[in-house]
């Protein structure tokens, strides 16, 4: 099973040796075309619910730190300003995206023990205004520009557990090691989606070098 960027990247260039692809081809490029089929069979494969059964798939950063910001930053305009909730200090790293946004298969209490249930603003404010919703125990979450918030618990930190294509190496550093490198990262995708990916990226490829070199030029241009 191909493990990281650099061997999904290998078994590209091993191809294009076999068939005698410009040898000129970064690595960039390559990878870029490899992100840009993966992303939609990615999507396609979500969309049919399969993706969440394949645990090896999914990364899990384990302590997501939580801040406190206004209510007004979720862009529910209808809030007052001057009350806060609990929003992501970062980013979430990027991840594959499905038809719902990023393919997050769960947020929970940094123990596990508690999950959090997607929702989107729009919808939780309409939950708040009913009149049974104070007896509504269930923590929420949702995504917007990529910070998570979670609205109606009051926590330091999450778990957050998705399928993210590049960006974990910030939230896998500590005194003893370096961060990752991008071509060490993870490239964790199913299997079974390998060579329909391999398949597409080679002819996007073979199209490429039969454009005219200086159009060509600007594709392979960038150095490892």
């Amino acid at each position: 099973m191909v493990a990281t960027v650099s061997e999904a990247i290998s078994r590209i260039r091993n191809q294009i040796k076999s068939v005698n692809i410009d040898a000129f081809v970064t690595d960039r490029y390559i990878f870029s075309l490899i992100l840009k089929h993966i992303s939609w069979l990615i999507k396609r494969e979500d969309d049919k619910g399969v993706l969440r059964k394949y645990n090896n798939i999914f990364h899990t950063l384990d302590y997501f730190p939580m801040i406190d910001v206004d209510k007004a930053d979720t862009g529910c305009f209808c809030i007052t300003s001057g009350c806060t909730v609990k929003r992501s200090r970062d980013k979430i790293p990027p991840a594959y995206e499905g038809s719902y946004g990023p393919i997050i298969r769960s947020i929970t209490s940094i123990d596990g023990t508690t999950p959090l249930t997607l929702t989107f603003p729009s919808t939780y404010q309409a939950m708040i205004r009913q009149k049974t919703f104070k007896y509504n125990k269930t923590p929420y979450y949702y995504i917007v520009n990529d910070y998570i918030y979670v609205p109606n618990v009051d926590w330091p930190a999450i778990r957050v557990e998705g399928l993210f294509r590049s960006g974990l190496g910030k939230y896998n550093c500590d005194v003893d090691h370096d961060c990752i490198y991008m071509q060490d990262e993870p490239f964790s995708v199913p299997m079974y989606l390998y060579a329909e990916m391999e398949q597409n990226v080679m002819k996007d490829l073979t199209t490429s070098i039969q454009i005219p070199g200086d159009i060509n030029q600007d594709f392979i241009s960038n150095t490892k």
